[in-house]
């Protein structure tokens, strides 16, 4: 049975998401591409998702990308069907080995992963703004909880479908304070402290070596606040833990310049000798 790849853009040239693209090519992947695309997506990227065998569907002109990607996700999952699924973030990461295959040796009885933010959420600026005023009653809850982050959430392909549409549900009840208020993240943290999901999912580490988030390692200014070890990288770009595991999956690595400027030459450079 096949496996899928989900991502949703709104707004973005090729060049803004051909990293992620061409590394999904890169360790071979022979599932479904799936693109969400949200209003003022230019037409050279559809193109180039087109010549890149993307499955594209297009969301509803007046809704947007925090609000309903993960309703619209449980749409395209209710008329197909696969092994596993992993929805990820589009112009902020890229692949670097087979996240699938190492779903297959890993997941074991959970049904679906999801990363840490490396700190705690009452430590996280970002989240005690978000989290806090989205969900004011749960947020005692939750605040000494390890923030998860959304931008990647992978697993089995009947359980994420029915998830998805209940995290997206349980979004719409938070506060919105105004349009583009982001609450999907702070919604899937409260779920994540409910027994029924918590049991579910298998949290994953650095030492997982499947995915990392970078923005609260470089966000976090204590790094004595840390809960894990901060991943490495070489001359070459390559992320890894502190075991020398490469990651599947590495997500927000423009938080880091010096990281970003690497995976740039990389791939921009890839992608001058095809022109």
């Amino acid at each position: 049975m096949n496996n899928a790849i989900i991502g949703c853009i709104g707004g973005y040239k090729p060049s803004d998401i051909n990293t992620w693209c061409e590394s999904i090519n890169d360790f071979g992947f022979d599932g479904d591409k799936i693109m969400i695309l949200y209003p003022d997506v230019h037409e050279e990227t559809v193109s180039y998702l087109k010549d890149q065998n993307f499955k594209i569907f297009r969301a509803d002109p007046n809704t947007n990308l925090y609000d309903d990607r993960f309703l619209i996700i449980n749409h395209i999952l209710s008329n197909h069907s696969y092994e596993h699924v992993i929805h990820c973030d589009v112009k902020d990461s890229f692949f670097q080995k087979d996240p699938f295959a190492w779903l297959e040796d890993n997941l074991g009885d959970k049904h679906a992963v999801v990363g840490s933010e490396s700190v705690r959420c009452k430590n996280m600026p970002w989240a005690v703004e978000n989290y806090k005023k989205t969900f004011p009653y749960e947020w005692e809850k939750i605040k000494d909880s390890t923030s998860f982050c959304c931008g990647v959430i992978a697993g089995r392909f009947e359980f994420l479908r029915d998830f998805f549409l209940i995290l997206w549900r349980y979004n719409l009840s938070g506060v919105k304070f105004y349009n583009g208020w982001w609450r999907d993240q702070a919604a899937l943290n409260v779920l994540l402290n409910t027994i029924p999901i918590n049991l579910s999912f298998k949290k994953l580490y650095h030492n997982d070596a499947f995915v990392c988030h970078l923005g609260a390692n470089v966000a976090n200014g204590d790094k004595n606040l840390m809960i894990d070890d901060e991943p490495k990288y070489n001359e070459n770009g390559v992320v890894s833990n502190k075991n020398g595991q490469d990651f599947c999956i590495v997500h927000q690595y423009d938080r880091i310049p010096d990281l970003k400027l690497k995976i740039e030459k990389k791939y921009d450079t890839r992608a001058a000798q095809k022109i």
